[in-house]
């Protein structure tokens, strides 16, 4: 998708990724308003904003019929298939952008991040308007509250993207999104979660929420592929959780003394990142119960030992144990591993002859522990963006190949 950091920069649609039947025809207004600064953030500026981008839609409009003897809803709006509108001081849908889009069938994804929206769009789902998407973000936005009627109003929805608002509580209505496969509520101030579409989600971001238990809505998520619970305060998890199809577990940042019971049943789980706990052992059960494991992140905890069939963990790729004072020994079995990269503070480990024979070495001086310890959390915390790019465009490709749009001439391919 094109990103537009400067007000100067062309508004343009783009098409990716250019496979047979996978392009996504965007159309991307970031930025496309300019508010003085000591204005920003205001009831006023949010209504210019709404008139900037009427202004340069209607031009875009205005551009196409000049050019083009089709109609722009032939050949123009109804082409768009994401659309993003993007840091403009926005705080409702300006007009033309519910006119020329809120009744197509093509647009699957609107993206209103970093806005000034305090509720969902009222427009959204009334009167058809903007029914059909699948897809919805509003990441750093000021919502405190979600509409009950939300699933009547958008029953489509497959990705909702909510981090970074004030919202202090979800809806128990949430769970009747029965099409919802991603939620991220990332950053909000929400102590509970009392009700998710349990049937259908599959990846749930819930981090930096002051939670300190999982939600039982959790629990019962028995579909869940992905679950991110960092910086939640987390002290257990109740055993009666269950998440036989989880791959990739984030668990870092909490208060976790020993590794929650109801984890044994993931025996599919690919990563798993504990670190920045309080773990001084892993149970006997570790190895066995994660055969297909092939990251795993321990940094930061006070850990002891590691159970004596740990070299077990077979696909086993990338180890970090950085910021662990109290581990001094490994055992025996750790030379069976086959890492490709293992993140250690050299000097700890006075068994270095247990060392696996094939691997990246990255002992460090316990000055730079901490060092990797931050960048670990760096790179997962960009890995887990990327993801979320990956997973929104997915869906927006899903949903082209399931309508057979006919791709025409994109509509506003220059600057107006």
């Amino acid at each position: 998708m094109a990103r537009h950091g400067a007000e100067s920069a062309p508004l343009e649609v783009t098409e990716g990724p250019q496979t047979p039947n996978e392009d996504v025809v965007v159309l991307d207004l970031t930025r496309v308003v300019s508010i003085p600064e000591g204005s920003k953030r205001t009831n006023g500026a949010s209504e210019a904003a709404c008139r900037q981008v009427d202004a340069k839609l209607i031009a875009m409009e205005d551009e196409r019929k000049r050019r083009d003897y089709r109609q722009l809803s032939e050949a123009g709006a109804d082409e768009v298939e994401e659309l993003v509108l993007s840091e403009n001081e926005l705080s409702s849908l300006p007009g033309t952008v519910v006119r020329l889009f809120g009744t197509s069938s093509t647009l699957a994804a609107l993206i209103l991040d970093n806005n000034c929206f305090e509720q969902i769009p009222a427009e959204l789902g009334v009167r058809s308007i903007f029914r059909e998407l699948w897809v919805l973000s509003l990441r750093e936005n000021r919502i405190q509250s979600l509409p009950a009627d939300l699933a009547e109003r958008l029953p489509e929805l497959r990705f909702l993207d909510l981090s970074g608002n004030f919202l202090r509580h979800i809806p128990q209505e949430l769970e009747k999104l029965k099409s919802l496969e991603k939620l991220v509520l990332d950053r909000n101030q929400l102590r509970h979660v009392p009700g998710l579409p349990a049937s259908s989600l599959v990846e749930l971001s819930v981090v930096a929420n002051p939670l300190e238990q999982l939600p039982s809505a959790v629990c019962s998520c028995g579909r869940l592929e992905r679950l991110a619970l960092a910086h939640c305060n987390l002290l257990d998890m109740p055993d009666s959780a269950s998440f036989p199809k989880m791959v990739v577990l984030n668990l870092s940042w909490n208060k976790l003394s020993e590794l929650p019971g109801c984890l044994r049943n993931c025996s599919e789980l690919k990563r798993l990142d504990l670190s920045h706990n309080a773990l001084q052992s892993l149970p006997d059960w570790f190895a066995s119960s994660f055969p297909n494991l092939a990251e795993l992140y321990l940094d930061s905890n006070q850990l002891v030992r590691l159970p004596d069939d740990f070299g077990t963990l077979t696909n086993l790729k990338k180890l970090s144990l950085v910021r662990n004072p109290e581990l001094c020994a490994l055992p025996v079995s750790f030379r069976h591993l086959r890492l490709d990269e293992f993140d250690y503070e050299y000097g700890n480990l006075k068994q270095e002859g247990h060392l696996p024979h094939t691997y990246v070495q990255k002992a460090l001086d316990p000055v730079f522990g901490q060092e990797i310890a931050d960048e670990n959390a760096r790179s997962h915390h960009r890995d887990s963006q990327e993801e979320l790019r990956k997973s929104k465009r997915e869906i927006v490709i899903t949903r082209a190949r399931k309508t057979n749009t006919r791709r025409m001439r994109p509509f506003g391919c220059q600057q107006m």
